[in-house]
């Protein structure tokens, strides 16, 4: 009897020693087992400055296991960490791609282990090189835009070789080989990721808004140290190449980068206690990267219990606004100045609503005189051509693109046809588009209104 009660009493011991073990190897409790390793073990002062960079930052982080959502800081492990920053250290020392690459722009462009938070589960350097081999993608022999238009074309191929396997949530590398994961966060995630592991430096950025288009995008870009510039392209798309010129800025509204340390420029550390952040601007992990903006005032009444004013433009969301930039109210709370306004946008300024956008004041224009940006009310504008003031009607809240326009003409005198036979050997035209169509929904009044088996439109 007393022998059995000993062995209970030893098993409970071991259990309590495991679980206390597991616990240590996870989250901040890993990141200090880490910096005792570093400085004591494995003797590196540059690895201990990047596990301090990660305990610094990953607290803005999370993934995505399965259907559930986790924070980095709570189930980020100690072998995960170890992993990664060994493989990923190697990798800066060695590949040809980033020779050129200081500490801290390493720590920038290719030691985070994510590119976009919450795309699957995290992946450590390691693993992704791995990949990357198996695909033919390690060769330190191709530029790295021959490595990226490879790399476009073998993922692509990828995707449309393989149908969607009917799993519901992401799963990692075997996401780029299904149809369903494959947004332009995922393509944009997974190749940042993949090309930091061979030493590619890059990033993700994104737009929230389009001046035409009514969608939002995420690309990727490589930085080039030399030059100290970025080199932007689609992830996934065999026609698109890093380019730094050429991109097409004009199409965008603001831009920002998202990166993994916190940058204080941000609502989150420029709000009031009590103000909540809007979204997409409630991470502090982003940094607008806008081309031609300038920094501008509005006049704005607000209460104390704000400290931003956000710019919005319109949008398919519910409340069809984005805010697309933010700016700080002063001390008397009747200005606002913005850092990244653009030219040549209509904009509705509004304030945060318990984390929601609400539009407050009139809608604002903004015209270029000399260095600076003037304000109009939406009202009017400085006409382009005349030079002075004219009235501005807002008929759209896009404007119609010159493909649309196009096509519309394209469609002038198509028909209507209806028959009983699925040949259409008996036909009857019971419509006829005699004028353009209008640039949105219209009812068309057909001739004959008696039900036919079969209809076509023939142009």
């Amino acid at each position: 009897m007393i022998k059995r009660i000993t062995y209970l009493i030893v098993f409970a011991i071991s259990m309590s020693l495991w679980s206390c073990s597991e616990k240590a190897q996870q989250g901040e409790a890993a990141l200090e087992l880490l910096v005792y390793h570093y400085e004591h073990e494995d003797v590196n002062p540059l690895k201990v400055e990047m596990v301090r960079y990660f305990a610094e930052n990953i607290r803005w982080h999370y993934t995505l296991k399965g259907e559930v959502t986790t924070a980095d800081i709570e189930s980020i492990t100690y072998d995960f960490l170890r992993e990664h920053i060994d493989y990923i250290y190697n990798v800066w020392q060695t590949s040809p791609y980033s020779k050129d690459l200081n500490f801290e722009d390493f720590k920038k462009y290719l030691l985070p282990y994510n590119a976009c938070p919450g795309i699957g589960p995290n992946l450590t350097a390691k693993e992704r090189g791995e990949w990357m081999a198996a695909q033919g993608l390690s060769s330190d022999l191709m530029s790295e835009t021959e490595m990226i238009k490879k790399y476009n074309e073998i993922v692509s191929a990828l995707r449309q070789s393989k149908k969607h396997s009917g799993q519901t949530y992401r799963s990692g590398l075997d996401d780029l080989s299904d149809t369903i994961f494959s947004d332009c966060a995922d393509k944009a995630h997974h190749c940042i990721q993949n090309l930091r592991s061979i030493g590619i430096p890059c990033i993700a950025e994104r737009n929230w808004c389009y001046r035409q288009l009514i969608a939002h995008h995420v690309h990727c870009a490589i930085y080039n140290p030399k030059e100290n510039t970025f080199y932007r392209f689609n992830a996934e798309d065999t026609t698109s190449v890093p380019d730094s010129a050429g991109w097409n800025f004009v199409e965008m509204q603001n831009l920002c980068r998202l990166t993994y340390a916190r940058q204080l420029a941000t609502p989150y550390y420029l709000k009031q206690s009590c103000e909540k952040p809007v979204y997409p601007f409630t991470s502090p992990c982003i940094k607008d990267v806008t081309r031609r903006s300038y920094r501008t005032k509005i006049y704005i009444d607000t209460d104390k219990s704000h400290n931003l004013v956000y710019l919005a433009c319109f949008n398919r969301d519910q409340n069809g606004f984005a805010p697309v930039t933010w700016g700080l109210v002063d001390s008397t709370h009747t200005t606002a100045t913005f850092n990244n306004a653009l030219p040549s946008t209509l904009y509705f300024p509004g304030i945060s609503d318990n984390g929601s956008f609400k539009p407050k004041g009139q809608p604002i224009y903004f015209d270029v005189e000399g260095d600076s940006l003037v304000c109009h009310p939406a009202e009017f504008a400085v006409g382009h051509n005349s030079g002075k003031k004219e009235r501005i009607v807002v008929r759209r809240k896009y404007p119609v693109k010159e493909a649309t326009l196009e096509t519309i003409n394209q469609l002038k005198g198509c028909k209507i046809e209806a028959s009983d036979t699925k040949d259409f050997s008996r036909v009857k035209v019971i419509g006829r588009l005699s004028d353009p169509l209008l640039p949105n929904r219209q009812i068309i009044k057909i001739d004959n209104c008696r039900p036919y088996k079969f209809y076509r439109f023939v142009t």
